[in-house]
């Protein structure tokens, strides 16, 4: 039975995750003033994810240590379920050193989703874009589709950084597709304060786009395949966090009222 301490630390992780940071904040308030009495195991629970709203809402040291405390502590008490949950949400928000810790609990745990964590775990120690890839499509099957798309956006980042276009195009599709099913949701693998800045060329293919040409009519232009072009449309909505050319003709007719010629690209 999830204990009310689960539930709001649970909402405020959600609505963090959301973000929706000030109600995120005012449940976590709620909490703090509970009389718990719940079992340790309910209580070590709710504890991990009040930590990463922490995390989330700019605690960032607090929450991180909190996490850290709670995985050594799930340890020393035998919780590997718990265990497994404190340490997802350590690689989750970029804690590299625990990747190992999750791939040797993940190899002993009787789950029904063990498969899901051993890819999840190897993936994330090799970083190579094709294992990233495949674990993205096992947490998909398993319906950990947050993870899933993180997997995928990892893999592009790796595709990208090797040169390698056309998997990286080919990725930066799939990525764009799947953050369409999960609207309003953030993650730090794919949102950042600052958002990177656009090539010249994508900028120049953004200002086409914000003007209504098609992807065809943009390629003859610049006297480049469609798939090149393709190319720099998805990587301009992976940089700057959005997923339709809806989107990015917003931005740039908002960034372009604003004058911010040389600001936005590099």
């Amino acid at each position: 039975m999830v204990s009310f301490a689960n539930t709001l630390s649970q909402l405020a992780y959600s609505l963090a995750m959301r973000g929706d940071l000030v109600s995120a904040q005012a449940q976590l308030s709620q909490l703090a003033s509970l009389n718990r009495r719940s079992g340790k195991f309910h209580e070590l629970e709710a504890s991990a994810y009040a930590a990463v709203t922490q995390f989330i809402t700019g605690q960032n040291k607090l929450g991180l240590a909190r996490l850290r405390h709670l995985q050594r502590e799930c340890l020393n008490r035998g919780y590997a379920g718990i265990g497994l949950t404190v340490l997802s949400l350590l690689v989750r928000f970029g804690d590299i050193a625990s990747i190992p810790a999750l791939a040797e609990i993940a190899s002993g745990v009787e789950s029904g989703s063990r498969e899901f964590f051993m890819e999840w775990s190897g993936a994330m120690v090799s970083q190579d874009p094709t294992d990233l890839e495949h674990a993205s499509s096992v947490a998909k099957k398993y319906g950990f589709d947050l993870t899933a798309v993180e997997l995928a956006t990892h893999a592009l980042n790796r595709f990208h950084d090797s040169g390698k276009v056309h998997k990286s195009m080919r990725t930066a599709n799939k990525v764009v597709a799947m953050r369409e099913q999960l609207p309003g949701l953030v993650s730090t693998v794919f949102t950042s304060i600052e958002k990177p800045k656009m090539t010249r060329r994508e900028h120049q293919i953004a200002l086409f786009v914000a003007q209504g040409e098609s992807n065809n009519s943009i390629a003859t232009r610049l006297q480049v395949s469609r798939r090149t072009l393709e190319g720099h449309v998805y990587r301009t909505f992976i940089k700057l966090d959005i997923q339709s050319r809806e989107q990015l003709a917003l931005f740039i007719n908002g960034e372009e009222s604003g004058s911010q010629t040389d600001s936005y690209y590099s």
